[in-house]
């Protein structure tokens, strides 16, 4: 064992000859919060993974003192949540976000983006995905054409494009590993090729507020938009540009009359600046729904308006 000390705490490596592994436990001492610590002891297990090789750790557990503990997932103050049972099959860090795909007892094989669960190939139809496609779509109508921005999980297009009359989506997704990993580990993405040589799904991979900015300068227009953002809390991380006035704003220019676009936004104080943003450009009936799904331990506010 060694013991390294440092000016915010002290490091203990052990050694593990028989496992071909060794461990680091990190204690950080600080009298910040803890949003902030968590911050610290984050940064510090990426420095590690970014000396020994992402491919090789194995994960992390983090437990902060006199509080709640997780397992890496669902961290956030209403949410967190301790998994047990998971096996980690494959770990990187995109250009975007730490991403994770582990097998679970519970739920079949998981996704989890900076440290999110995402999707379960247990629950290709879970209660989210249902809940945020509602609030655009209907069984009963037809559609053209939907842009989906985010999903690059796939299991919004792939639930769509069996259940409903749309003739084709867009999906634009920033994070390309995403989408590659999701071809890689989960089986129903079988299904995803099979529509995508159909001509019922476009996948691109772009940034979707640029994307969308792009389309509206040709004149497209959208029988209705779905927005599966990652979390955003105080308007910080990969889906920041996803909640600006310019997005909406495009938003509104890029749907037909009557259409509905919806997103997925996080907690109580993003949905009350959400709103705030979402009338001003023009909007003026807004509906929320509170879903809640097993892989998430809390009910998710998702939001959605008309343009009228």
């Amino acid at each position: 064992m060694n013991l390294v000390i440092f000016n915010q705490g002290t490091a203990t490596i052990n050694a593990h000859p028989k496992e071909n592994m060794v461990s680091v436990e990190i204690r950080l001492f600080t009298n910040t919060c803890k949003d902030e610590s968590t911050k610290h002891m984050i940064l510090f297990e990426e420095a590690i993974c970014d000396t020994l090789g992402w491919e090789n750790c194995s994960g992390s557990v983090i437990l902060p003192r006199g509080s709640g503990n997780y397992h890496l997932l669902n961290k956030y103050y209403h949410s967190e949540t301790m998994y047990r049972n998971f096996k980690l099959l494959h770990r990187e860090q995109t250009k975007y976000q730490d991403l994770r795909i582990y097998d679970t007892k519970e739920m079949g094989r998981v996704l989890c983006l900076d440290y999110m669960i995402q999707n379960s190939d247990n629950l290709t139809e879970d209660s989210y995905t249902i809940d945020l496609c509602s609030l655009v779509i209907k069984k009963e109508e037809k559609y053209n054409h939907i842009l989906l921005i985010g999903a690059g999980d796939m299991i919004i297009p792939d639930y769509i494009l069996r259940n409903f009359n749309v003739d084709k989506i867009t999906l634009v997704e920033i994070d390309d590993r995403v989408i590659e990993n999701t071809y890689k580990y989960f089986k129903f993405a079988e299904r995803i090729d099979e529509f995508v040589k159909a001509g019922r799904l476009e996948v691109v991979v772009d940034d979707g507020a640029k994307y969308l900015k792009e389309a509206v300068g040709k004149g497209i227009k959208y029988d209705g938009v779905i927005i599966d953002n990652s979390d955003v809390y105080l308007f910080e991380g990969p889906a920041a540009n996803l909640f600006t006035k310019e997005f909406y704003q495009n938003i509104h220019a890029g749907l037909k009359m009557g259409a509905f676009f919806s997103q997925q936004v996080s907690d109580e104080q993003v949905k009350s600046r959400w709103s705030e943003i979402v009338k001003s450009v023009g909007f003026k009936v807004l509906n929320f729904k509170y879903s809640i799904t097993p892989e998430y331990s809390t009910a998710l506010p998702l939001g959605s308006a008309m343009r009228d």
